[in-house]
């Protein structure tokens, strides 16, 4: 069986299924934290295959909990936000994929801790967005001068 898988780039791309039936067995993996809040949290995370996805459309279950209370979202890609967290609390995030015959094994944990009442942690661009970005700020300071 085939089934034909667009990715967002636009790109056409063939996969073949395994096996028609049957249940995601790759975890999820990259699970990062975009944005913290202090009582929301932006996540992201690595999209799996076509192939790993046995050709079925995607869905995400992404669970958030402390043992206090927990919190799931379900997601079809990411970038997923998670609501009504509670400020400066330590959290645990993790990210499995599912579908209508099974679901995956839960991704590695990643660690987070909400931020104190109105402020806010965005991750740090890497190097090289950084470099582009400060080229571009100083090509439009130059552009003003």
């Amino acid at each position: 069986m085939y089934v034909f898988c667009y990715h967002i780039s636009g790109e056409l791309n063939l996969c073949v299924l395994v096996n028609q039936c049957s249940a995601p067995v790759v975890k999820v993996a990259d699970v990062q934290s975009l944005v913290v809040e202090s009582r929301a949290v932006e996540l992201t995370w690595s999209q799996l295959s076509c192939y790993d996805r046995r050709g079925v459309e995607p869905r995400y279950d992404v669970l958030v909990a402390n043992s206090q209370h927990a919190i799931r979202v379900n997601t079809s890609s990411p970038p997923c936000w998670v609501y009504t967290l509670r400020p400066y609390t330590q959290y645990t995030v993790r990210v499995r994929y599912s579908n209508e015959y099974g679901t995956a094994p839960y991704s590695d944990s990643l660690r987070l801790t909400t931020q104190a009442d109105g402020t806010t942690y965005v991750r740090p661009l890497n190097d090289v967005h950084a470099a582009i970005n400060n080229y571009s700020l100083l090509s439009l300071a130059a552009f003003f001068i």
